[in-house]
């Protein structure tokens, strides 16, 4: 029986790693890459000089989780798996923590591996067990639960230190005084000179964010409305048990419960969700991770009082019930990383093979990846070559100078692959253009419209540019000849002219792709500036533009 409860609690990490060991079939998400990228050129002196300054970071720079992807790239580069490795200890130490202090507030052995339980395989913060760049919600768990550990056996300096590193984790922790104030009140010897260095740190970081305020449209600016407020509130409570609104339960279980322990398990709820509910612009499935150590403390107290039933009861219904939410979590994430890691992929053997290149455009990425991802991919293999990638759609590529040389970047959602084109000014013009991901579009110049799989529809005209080969014998259009295009029109005629001579008018009223051909004129030029004119007009409802064809490829042939 007193191995009992050390059973318990390696059968519920055992079933943590089970419920979680796709997390290390992931991906790194842009703001991980950008970690990765930016802390590996601060200088090691520098280091110390973050972890020991007072002053409030305008960067949101947090030393601890920072320092944390300084140190795995150095050790494993962009070993993932080995990410979510550490990340897993992390948590699998932040549960030990929550069992140790459950034990110190005297909750009986079982009890307290139920409570350590709940925190262990709550789904509600899934994002901070899958995704590193949460390392900092866990960090700031780990410290904040070993300042009230340690503040609980009497290690007061220690407890000073490691509440340092938890602001240095997360500005979450500022609201960890409270939760040590109300521990003093009502189990400590009432010393409260002890509180003096706690509220210092609170102090002294909340008063430099209060005269700092971040801009009024910045995301984590505070928002004290009731509109916010109400957004920020139903997401919380509803994430805590996954059911809607049912976080309120653990606001009425001291109501119901009078037993201090279970009031201190609401104040570390409340206070670390307080700040939570002002972010209206940041919320996310992680930030629950921290309160949720306080709804584990509620719990816990709550199965030491109640039957053994009913705790196995209440874990037979919520494991299931959490399974079904990591689930959806899990293929949604899974996803979205397979589509990231085919891009960064990409990037990063595309800058690895070409580190001379000076100018990147790109037109899409995949969801969720910004702009900052995508640079500290292009980034990683020659960090003293910054690159700064500029978005660009298809209309102003097209504009580009001639000159201009430029790699211009673009996602093919619907095929999940990553098409690069490289504008190199000494590369003679293409003769013949097929319309696909890989098509030359800065040949384009007008009236042409974005690609839909292998064709790109035009305005009623549309302009290019080719090389013009001196065996060319014909011009070649091909166009999609679509069952609306023959239900509403019943043709396409199409007239191109070839450096203002016209080549005459065919009709395309085949359903399919259709290939027609022009005889050439005389009088071969080096450059052809094309001109396609097409009657009658399309108009295709819902689509509201006024359409000429569906291109599918067009040139010279021999």
């Amino acid at each position: 029986m007193k191995r009992a409860p050390l059973i318990l609690l390696l059968a519920v990490a055992a079933l943590f790693v089970i419920m979680n060991r796709a997390a290390y079939q992931g991906y790194f998400q842009d703001d991980e890459l950008d970690d990765i990228v930016t802390t590996r050129s601060i200088p090691a002196l520098s280091w110390a000089g973050w972890f020991a300054t007072p002053r409030l970071s305008k960067e949101n720079f947090r030393p601890t989780g920072h320092l944390y992807f300084y140190a795995m790239n150095r050790l494993v580069g962009l070993d993932f798996p080995k990410y979510v490795a550490v990340l897993h200890g992390l948590h699998l130490l932040n549960v030990m923590l929550v069992w140790l202090l459950l034990r110190q507030l005297g909750v009986n052995p079982f009890a307290a591996v139920a409570g350590a339980a709940f925190f262990a395989l709550n789904v509600s913060a899934f994002d901070a067990l899958w995704k590193p760049m949460y390392v900092f919600d866990v960090l700031c768990g780990t410290f904040c639960l070993a300042t009230l550990v340690l503040y609980a056996e009497g290690y007061w300096i220690e407890s000073i230190l490691t509440m340092w590193l938890a602001y240095k984790s997360k500005e979450l922790a500022i609201m960890l005084p409270l939760v040590l104030l109300a521990y003093e009140a009502w189990f400590g010897e009432k010393r409260w000179h002890w509180m003096t260095p706690f509220f210092a740190i609170s102090l002294c970081f909340g008063v430099q964010a209060i005269l700092s305020p971040q801009p009024k449209e910045s995301p984590y600016a505070l928002v004290w409305t009731f509109g916010a407020l109400w957004q920020t509130f139903s997401y919380y409570s509803t994430r805590v048990l996954l059911i809607p609104f049912a976080g309120i339960v653990f606001a009425a279980i001291p109501v119901l419960v009078k037993d201090r322990r279970v009031w201190l398990g609401a104040v570390a709820l409340g206070a670390f969700s307080l700040p939570l509910l002002f972010l209206p612009g940041r919320i996310f499935p992680a930030y629950t991770y921290l309160p949720l150590s306080g709804a584990a403390i509620e719990l816990a107290v709550l199965a030491s009082i109640v039957r053994p039933v009913a705790t196995v009861a209440f874990f037979a219904l919520w494991i299931p019930w959490n399974l079904v939410e990591l689930r959806a979590d899990r293929k949604a994430t899974l996803t979205a990383d397979d589509q990231i890691r085919i891009y960064a992929g990409a990037l990063l053997d595309f800058r690895r093979n070409h580190p001379e290149l000076r100018s990147i455009a790109f037109s899409s990425a995949p969801d969720s990846f910004h702009i900052w991802g995508i640079q500290a991919a292009l980034n990683y293999e020659s960090p003293f070559t910054r690159l700064a990638p500029k978005f660009m759609d298809e209309a102003e590529a097209r504009k580009l100078p001639d000159a201009a040389r430029v790699t211009f970047i673009n996602w093919d959602r619907n095929h999940n692959k990553v098409h690069i084109l490289s504008k190199d000014p000494s590369a003679p013009d293409a003769s013949y253009l097929k319309l696909g991901p890989e098509t030359p579009i800065w040949q384009l110049d007008q009236g042409w419209l974005g690609l839909d799989e292998y064709f790109r529809w035009t305005e009623p005209t549309a302009k290019a540019h080719l090389a013009w080969p001196a065996d060319s014998a014909h011009f070649e259009i091909a166009v999609n000849v679509s069952p609306s295009i023959l239900k509403t029109n019943g043709y396409v005629n199409v007239r191109p002219s070839i450096n203002g001579h016209d080549l005459g008018s065919l009709r395309y009223d085949k359903a399919g792709v259709e290939t027609l051909r022009w005889d050439l004129p005389k009088g071969r030029e080096a450059k052809a500036n094309v001109v396609l004119t097409f009657e009658p007009v399309g108009h295709f409802p819902p689509d509201t533009r006024t359409l000429g064809a569906p291109i599918v490829a067009f040139g010279f042939v021999p």
